[in-house]
């Protein structure tokens, strides 16, 4: 599935822009003004419940969102791209906080055949929940929150983990570690039924064999587990179960 759509908006907000890549055929459904409780429950839904209302029409109801700011099916995988979303005419009206709505919601969906098996753990959705400033709240554009769904049914929610990456041996010499690509962590969201949290890699690191993600303590094994609830991530398998 996608790393997520990186997010950016016109300084006049005619426009709310998307960079989007895929490694898998997808499609991708936005929705502006969609009720925070629906979605949420809806979330909850099997995979398959989720695939066939995909198939016969939209992820979210039209009762449950302002309008429907594109639906793009059958998409072949791709690098990043830019789509480009129309501020929707009426302009949104949320109110003042708490909110009953979140202002854009943009699911993307994994397109697969009728027959087709999937493991348990393949991606399926991931759902990106976006603010968008306003003068009720004026908080920076900015993604509230990321959800991955797996085929099992497993909910999590994403989160940004922390990163150095670097040649450990120049850390002597007055060299400084560099952020590079960046690893999410999906912490099962509570209640679900899972086996634990999972590292989520984007394809910069992935693509990027000179960049080494070692271990701290032993420089050997590559990077496998996060400590919370910090969120750095520096430590492989091998010596996380030396400290337990």
């Amino acid at each position: 599935m996608p790393p997520g759509p990186c997010l950016g908006s016109n300084p006049n907000r005619l426009e709310v822009r998307l960079a989007v890549s895929s490694q898998v055929k997808y499609q991708m459904a936005a929705f502006w003004a969609v009720s925070i409780r629906e979605l949420h429950m809806s979330l909850w839904r099997t995979w398959s419940e989720l695939r066939e209302q995909t198939r016969l029409s939209v992820i979210v109801d039209s009762a449950h969102c302002q309008q429907l700011a594109t639906n793009v099916r059958c998409q072949q995988p791709h690098s990043e791209t830019v789509v480009a979303l129309k501020s929707p005419k009426p302009p949104l009206l949320l109110g003042a906080p708490p909110r009953l709505a979140y202002p854009l919601v943009v699911f993307m969906i994994r397109e697969t055949e009728t027959d087709e098996l999937l493991h348990p753990d393949e991606t399926v959705i991931l759902v990106n929940v976006v603010h968008l400033r306003d003068p009720v709240c004026p908080l920076p554009t900015s993604i509230l929150a990321q959800y991955l769904k797996q085929a099992s049914g497993q909910l999590s929610c994403l989160k940004q983990l922390y990163l150095a990456t670097g040649d450990p041996s120049s850390s002597d010499d007055g060299g400084s570690a560099q952020i590079s690509g960046s690893l999410s962590l999906a912490e099962p969201v509570a209640c679900a039924d899972s086996t634990g949290p999972l590292l989520c890699t984007d394809s910069v690191l992935q693509d990027c064999p000179g960049i080494e993600q070692l271990c701290v303590v032993c420089h050997y094994f590559p990077l496998s587990r996060a400590l919370l609830p910090c969120r750095h991530t520096c430590i492989c398998a091998v010596c996380f179960g030396e400290f337990l």
